[in-house]
């Protein structure tokens, strides 16, 4: 099993980096793809795999599709999930919904934000 994690790497500090290393300490083989630009994708993604995330915003619904037609779990870890209004940061959860049903499992590290 490989842990595909798509996000912001750079500068090293920021906290996907820290569990990026602290999954691989655990043991999992963990591939990092950069988001920029233009930026890299899981490509082999296999039945079993995980392909996880932390801007979920960024993916298009077909390549979520194809990535859980490739038997993989998709994760995201999500900041900011609930906001004063209910509807998330800004309401933004309310125009990500559709992405976010497709996620297996959605982590927030976040309980509210003004």
């Amino acid at each position: 099993m490989t842990i595909h994690y798509v996000s912001y790497f750079d500068p090293p500090w920021h906290t996907e980096r820290y569990i990026a290393d602290a999954m691989a300490w655990l043991g999992y083989k963990v591939e990092c793809y950069e988001f920029v630009n233009d930026w890299d994708r899981p490509e082999n993604v296999k039945p079993g795999d995980i392909v996880m995330t932390s801007i979920p915003q960024q993916f298009g619904i077909a390549q979520l599709r194809a990535w859980k037609d490739a038997g993989a779990k998709l994760v995201c870890w999500y900041f900011d999930w609930i906001g004063a209004d209910g509807n998330g940061y800004k309401g933004r959860e309310l125009s990500y919904a559709p992405k976010l049903k497709l996620f297996d499992v959605v982590f927030s590290t976040d309980g509210d934000t003004d």
